[in-house]
């Protein structure tokens, strides 16, 4: 089964922008992922975080949650997808994200932090 994306959008919560990808990493971390994080960018802020585990070389190893912030502190969406891990995203622009992250997994983690 296949689904799209998912994408949450928060109006007048007067959010840290610079601080929440940093909380949604630490959030990931503690799960047992490994986090990459794009730098900021015209686009956006990106995450992408993968499980570890012996077969994760082997079954979906170029795949993972991938986490795209943008917008302003009070006018901001946090859209959660699955999508193809990019090496070396900490120096990638948000751009090269691929549009069509499938999958809604995680979205869980976007919420956490937007009450």
């Amino acid at each position: 089964m296949t689904l799209g994306d998912k994408s949450l959008h928060f109006e007048s919560k007067g959010t840290d922008l610079s601080a929440l990808p940093q909380k949604i990493e630490d959030y990931l971390k503690s799960d047992g992922f490994t986090v990459q994080t794009s730098a900021p960018s015209g686009q956006g802020t990106v995450l992408q975080a993968k499980k570890g585990g012996f077969l994760r070389g082997v079954v979906d190893a170029d795949r993972a949650l991938s986490v795209m912030i943008s917008g302003e502190p009070n006018d901001f969406t946090v859209r959660v997808g699955i999508g193809k891990w990019l090496e070396h995203l900490g120096v990638a622009a948000a751009e090269t994200i691929p549009t069509g992250v499938r999958g809604a997994a995680g979205s869980g983690v976007a919420g956490t932090y937007m009450r």
